[in-house]
């Protein structure tokens, strides 16, 4: 049984700096290079918050959210401040992460047990795999 509970809105909303957004059946926050998905059934809290738009174009979105990426378990993570890998960790809580190389726009996805998902652009993080450090 996975104890995860979901995760806050609030959370979400200090994560994207005061703004949050619905789109794609998914609460997403963004900062510059980052973008935070979380899909809404996930969420705990009133979705009042969230703004039905999205902050990014759609094209990021779509390709974290791909169901054909190739996900590979995370041993260790190394981010650039402000890139909002910490605290999205901390978001999450406890538990496993993988990653996906992203289709389309370069960087990578990492994607929480839980649902959690966050977007980050290839200059903000570097990912140390299982198998070694991603190309």
């Amino acid at each position: 049984m996975n104890a995860w509970a979901g995760v806050a809105v609030l959370d979400m909303l200090r994560w994207g700096g005061g703004r949050l957004y619905w789109a794609f059946q998914h609460l997403i926050a963004a900062r510059p290079g980052s973008v935070l998905l979380l899909p809404d059934r996930k969420a705990v809290g009133p979705l009042a918050a969230a703004r039905q738009a999205c902050p990014v174009p759609f094209d990021q979105v779509l390709a974290a959210l791909d169901p054909a990426l190739v996900w590979r378990p995370v041993v260790a993570i190394d981010a650039a401040a402000g890139s909002g890998v910490s605290e999205a960790h901390a978001i999450a809580g406890p538990g496993p992460w993988d990653a996906s190389r992203l289709h389309g726009p370069r960087g990578y996805v990492l994607r929480h047990a839980g649902g959690l998902r966050l977007a980050v652009a290839d200059d903000l993080v570097a990912i140390d795999f299982d198998h070694g450090r991603a190309p």
